[in-house]
């Protein structure tokens, strides 16, 4: 993984993102979760910074940078 992305898993991302970030299930709150545990565990280990991206059908995307 090489940016701290967390993204619904769907062909546009894979197509676009690839192996970059991770990719999780929008629809499954257990898929969020394990996904959001996974970069928060990755950013205590290397100091990165968390993006979080959310997307809605017809809509931007929304990104806000945590402080």
């Amino acid at each position: 993984m090489v940016f701290p992305l967390l993204v619904s898993d769907i062909p546009i991302f894979h197509e676009t993102l690839g192996d970059k970030v991770r990719y999780c299930n929008q629809q499954s709150v257990e898929s969020i979760g394990t996904g959001l545990v996974s970069l928060v565990k990755e950013k205590k280990s290397k100091s990165s910074r968390i993006i979080y991206l959310t997307t809605t059908a017809g809509k931007k995307a929304q990104t806000s940078f945590p402080k």
